[in-house]
């Protein structure tokens, strides 16, 4: 930090500061009332919204559907023998599905969202959802204004005006079930029969607006909030809606339909194999109904009710191989109803597994598993990314080569099942045989009733495989539940804490940090304490601010006033100098920059002087832009100082005042070159005549932090007054004027701090006396 930044910061007075931030206090209420004024505008206009949450639970990853049977992944037994019925997604597939757009829009057409109604008052427009006091009956085959907002205005019971925001040429009156037909859209607005008795529509407004279906799925499916809740696996959905019964509405059939869909998932693989069994039932039940049908015909016409001892032996050994071949069969059709599926490219979701027809191949199922893994973590990059996304065609990849091991594996498997099933057909035809060596009607029966039989065994495999999915199906929970019913958890909009804290930042601490940063960082001088911290220079007084100064130019005029006071305080400072080797006193005064009154201060300096008897002359040497004359508007002359410097007889051109013993010199007519005037030799000779014929001499001179003309003339001078003013003199120009070295050498240097103000404990009290003492002029 420079010197002069340490002088300048050394001290702080709080007492001063405080007294200085008091002449600012209008900034605080004018904050204050604008921030009120904007706090109530945003109340009155702002729509309210409210934030509606509900809880839902969503499970995932580890949990997995109802088994039956050994034919579970993990080789458990499951609570139902017979079908598996596969593992649900992981959690993060559930949130981007619940989000989708096709359960936003499944959401959405279970809801009444398709057209907006709204009341319209003077600020705010306020959606009215179920309590609208009419209907808008849209004709579908014709309607091209989507989103727009029309305005109904009833005037009657059953008449209104219709017209179209932003569009000041369409103003229609129609009246209830009339059709309002254009070449945009076409409607006609029926009476709600809820509302239209409890709600005064007449002579108020109202609106409605009919919302594109791709723009309201959008808009929703960017308003759903899911946050989850520390260490569980429930998140709380939310949405901000400015209507609380839509936002409920809305966030209670997403749940819902969240939690359908794990439950419809888990239905449809037990659905696919019920399917799948009925259809191979149809051609099983004709061949049963036909076999019992020849096995009854048979024993009514040869009267024979059973078989012998040996044939029932074969009946029960063909019945086992039967029993058998039965399950070969069913599995030999799923290897088909597999490979079919796959190369048709279906909806793997969708797959009948393995296990639900008792195939017992961990490979094919952990493939068909991984299938659905992957297919399900490509719907979540689809849903997020674009199809450009090198993961999805990565995942591609990978289905495919799954999809070609599943093909190839079960083509494995159809050939290692029809060696089986040809096995079976070797030892039905060993038993065959046997039944040759029988007795002819018995071989008859026998064939007959094996025929039954297969059939028989067939009907009921396929029976017990159906009833078990049905138990699984019947036995199937979702994944996700609803914790908590949406509700409202808190207003979002006009945000009544944000009001008051905006209304305390911007009224009182904004305007509470601008005052400071006024009064502390201030960087013009304010006080003679500004001008001691920054230079040991004397102080010769201050002058006290008048709006009429310029009136009141001469302490003359009022000699009773607070600045004539002070203006005599500088004199008596001025004696204080000790003159005696001199015939007659020269004070130069100047400023750091122009506007600081230094001409004033010079006119009164040389007032006072004059008051007391002493010739005085007042020499106006501020060649650049003099500022004399407004002092002396009735004895301004165009001559002066200038005409001196280029007048062959150096004749000087001084003019009397209306006060006694003071004469003026002014400047005259701006030079071109004043800086060379001033450094000629006739100045020497103007100075030695002047103090020979006046007794004090004072130089109003240009602005010494400005030009060097007042430092020329210094040699001239008995003393040099430097005047600066009160928040108006910037304290590092001063600091820097105060440092420059050639300023340093100037004699008898002084300082006067002008245009101080003065009220309450200001000015006037800083000679002892109380205010009524001066007067102000």
């Amino acid at each position: 930090m420079s010197e002069f930044e340490d002088k300048a910061f050394k001290q702080i007075d709080i007492k001063k500061l405080l007294f200085r931030a008091v002449k600012y206090w209008y900034i605080l209420p004018i904050f204050l009332i604008i921030s009120i004024s904007v706090s109530l505008y945003y109340f009155k206009t702002t729509v309210p919204t409210y934030k509606i949450s509900s809880k839902l639970l969503i499970s995932g990853g580890e949990s997995s559907m109802p088994t039956i049977g050994s034919g579970s992944s993990s080789g458990e037994r499951g609570p139902l023998p017979g079908v598996y019925l596969g593992e649900q997604n992981n959690i993060e597939n559930q949130l981007i599905i619940l989000t989708s757009y096709s359960q936003i829009e499944k959401t959405l057409k279970q809801l009444d969202f398709d057209i907006s109604y709204y009341r319209i008052g003077t600020f705010l427009t306020i959606d009215i959802y179920k309590n609208s006091p009419f209907t808008v009956l849209k004709d579908t085959s014709d309607f091209g204004a989507y989103n727009w907002l029309f305005e109904v205005e009833f005037i009657s019971k059953d008449e209104y005006i219709l017209t179209i925001e932003g569009n000041n040429e369409f103003k229609e009156k129609h009246s209830f079930f009339e059709k309002v037909k254009n070449d945009k859209f076409s409607f006609s607005i029926v009476p709600n029969e809820k509302n239209i008795e409890k709600i005064k529509y007449i002579g108020n407004k109202f609106g409605f607006a009919i919302n594109n279906k791709a723009g309201l799925i959008m808009h929703y499916s960017n308003a759903v909030m899911m946050k989850p809740l520390e260490g569980s696996t429930i998140f709380e959905l939310s949405v901000i809606e400015n209507n609380v019964q839509k936002g409920i509405d809305f966030l209670n059939a997403l749940s819902q339909n969240s939690v359908n869909y794990t439950l419809d998932k888990k239905n449809q693989i037990a659905i696919n194999t019920i399917n799948f069994i009925e259809k191979q039932l149809i051609g099983v039940s004709d061949s049963l109904s036909s076999a019992e049908k020849v096995l009854e015909d048979f024993r009514s016409r040869h009267e024979v009710m059973d078989v012998s001892m040996q044939g029932q032996m074969i009946i029960e050994q063909s019945q086992d191989l039967e029993n058998q071949r039965a399950a070969v069969m069913v599995r030999l059709d799923y290897y088909n109803y597999l490979i079919d599926y796959i190369e048709s490219n279906r909806n793997v979701q969708d797959i009948m597994v393995p296990s639900s027809m008792g195939v017992e191949d961990p490979a094919l199922t952990a493939l068909i598993s991984e299938l659905g893994t992957m297919n399900a973590e490509k719907s979540s990059l689809q849903f997020n990314s674009s199809s450009a996304n090198p993961n999805i065609a990565r995942i591609d990849r990978r289905l495919e080569a799954i999809k070609n091991s599943i093909i190839e594996n079960t083509k494995n498997n159809i050939e290692t099942t029809n060696l089986t099933l040809k096995d079976l057909d070797r030892r039905l035809l060993s038993l065959s045989g046997q039944i040759r060596r029988l007795p002819k009607t018995e071989q008859v029966l026998l064939g007959i009733e094996r025929k039954f039989q297969m059939s028989n065994e067939m009907y009921t495999y396929l029976l017990e495989r159906r009833s078990e999915a049905q138990l699984a199906k019947a036995a199937n929970l979702p994944d996700n539940e609803i914790v908590e019913s949406a509700h409202v958890l808190y207003q979002v909009e006009p945000n009544l804490q944000r009001i008051i804290f905006m209304l305390m930042f911007f009224g009182f601490f904004v305007p509470s940090v601008i005052i400071f940063l006024l009064v502390f960082y201030n960087g013009k001088i304010n006080d003679k304490e500004d001008v001691e911290n920054i230079t040991d220079i004397p102080i010769l007084g201050q002058v006290p601010h008048n709006k009429k100064a310029i009136d009141s130019r001469f302490v003359s005029f009022h000699p009773r006033s607070s600045m004539a006071e002070a203006f005599r305080a500088i004199r008596t400072s001025l004696g204080f100098y000790d003159l005696d080797h001199s015939p007659s006193k020269v004070i130069l005064v100047t400023s750091i920059i122009p506007g600081e009154g230094k001409s004033f201060c010079s006119t009164n300096i040389a007032a006072t002087h004059a008051l007391m008897g002493k010739k005085t002359l007042l020499l106006g040497y501020d060649l650049r832009k003099p500022g004399l004359g407004k002092y002396f508007s009735s004895n301004v002359k165009e001559t002066g100082v200038v005409n001196y410097y280029v007048s062959e007889k150096a004749e000087l051109f001084i003019e009397k005042t209306e006060i006694d013993s003071l004469d003026v010199l002014f400047a005259g007519e701006i030079p071109p070159n004043p800086a060379e005037l001033i450094a000629s030799y006739k100045t020497n000779f103007l100075f030695e005549k002047l103090r020979s014929e006046y007794d004090v001499i004072v130089i109003d001179t240009p602005p010494i932090g400005i030009v060097s003309d007042a430092y020329m003339l210094t040699k001239y001078s008995d003393v040099n007054i430097i005047v600066v003013r009160h928040g108006y003199t910037p304290k590092l120009l001063f600091g820097q004027v105060m440092r420059d070295e050639k300023h340093r050498k100037m004699k008898n240097i002084a300082v006067i701090v002008n245009g101080m103000p003065y009220k309450g404990q200001g000015y006037s009290l800083m000679y002892g006396y109380g205010k009524d003492y001066y007067t102000t002029g």
